[in-house]
């Protein structure tokens, strides 16, 4: 039995699991009830719904420490609602804004959500301004559409919505949890016009895709400078949840000192890859990377991770030393010429559970 089987048997329990499993092996639509959920949520046949349903109900990606009880949440690229639903049942006094663009998405998100009054859907996408969009199909399945500026007479055009506006049409005064998952969308939204809203968000949870639209983190980060973003505050959260990863902020007296990004193995959801750890050179040798390393480990622990594998230059006499002797870091693998001629790389793997 491989780990996602094992996990989504002990989550839903010997009945519940044998049905998703039969549905997942033999590629129909199931219906499904989870511990904690009031109501049972649909899952379609062959589709990446299964793959958000483990994200969010498996490793609890939405399961942050929050120290007010929200009454506004924006769930941004809602999908097929599990995020909403989850919310829902987690702060059940919180009125949830799920909007999402795409016909066949909308129509799950609607019957999943249906059971919830809190729950408004807007079938929409956000944007920076109110233009009219239209779906782009990358082919990356049903949790990765795209949407992309159009004319308002082109066929299937729609009229975007911006953050302003939802907040505005709620009556709140401030948005307590901001979820973006909207695919490169969160370029133009981090562009411009956020100057009206951003300060009035107490919490985000957001996911990069650079891989899908070049400059998403380039123009986020760009943006929340200018803001009091802090980890005490938890207004702008020491991790942000990516799909498969986690991206760690560090800050120091209100600075943003230090960023880690782990990437998880796609055949392995145990392990994880430091695909970057960079702190800033007015901090370097005073500690901060160790506890930042500390931090991150334990938090990994939590979520169930048993590896973590990096790789360095053989030449990077400092980092290798570092990793080995510091934090416990053993050899495992030598690629020569792993980024070219020359560029060699040493991996290295923590075993941590």
């Amino acid at each position: 039995m491989c780990c996602r089987t094992y996990k989504r048997y002990k989550l839903l329990g010997i009945i519940e699991g044998t049905r998703l499993s039969l549905a997942i092996y033999l590629k129909y639509p199931v219906r499904v009830s989870i511990p904690g959920v009031l109501h049972p949520l649909e899952i379609r046949a062959d589709t990446s719904d299964i793959k958000v349903f483990d994200q969010i109900f498996l490793d609890e990606d939405y399961n942050f420490p929050i120290s007010n009880k929200p009454k506004l949440i924006i769930d941004g690229g809602a999908n097929v609602g599990y995020a909403s639903v989850y919310f829902a049942n987690r702060f059940k006094e919180a009125h949830i804004i799920a909007i999402e663009p795409e016909k066949s998405n909308i129509n799950l998100l609607k019957k999943n959500t249906s059971y919830y009054p809190n729950i408004e859907v807007i079938e929409s996408a956000i944007w920076d301004e109110n233009v009219y969009l239209k779906i782009k199909d990358v082919g990356l399945g049903e949790w990765a559409f795209m949407v992309e500026r159009s004319k308002p007479d082109e066929p299937n055009s729609f009229r975007a919505i911006t953050i302003q506006k939802l907040l505005a049409k709620s009556g709140y005064q401030k948005i307590d949890i901001l979820k973006l998952d909207v695919e490169g969308s969160e370029k133009e939204i981090f562009s411009r016009n956020y100057e009206e809203w951003l300060g009035k968000v107490c919490f985000m949870v957001i996911e990069l895709h650079d891989k899908m639209k070049v400059g998403c983190s380039n123009v986020f980060y760009s943006a929340i400078k200018n803001y009091n973003f802090k980890k005490s505050q938890t207004i702008y959260s020491i991790e942000t949840f990516a799909r498969f990863g986690k991206i760690f902020l560090l800050y120091f007296n209100n600075e943003l000192i230090g960023v880690s990004i782990f990437i998880k193995d796609w055949n392995n959801y145990n392990k994880v890859y430091l695909s970057e750890m960079s702190l800033k050179k007015k901090n370097q040798n005073m500690g901060f990377g160790t506890k930042f390393m500390q931090e991150m480990v334990n938090f990994l622990k939590q979520d169930g991770i048993e590896k973590i594998v990096l790789h360095v230059s053989p030449l990077n006499d400092i980092a290798v030393h570092l990793y080995k002797e510091k934090f416990g870091f053993t050899e495992i693998e030598f690629r020569k010429d792993e980024y070219g001629i020359g560029e060699d790389r040493l991996f290295l793997e923590l075993k941590i559970n």
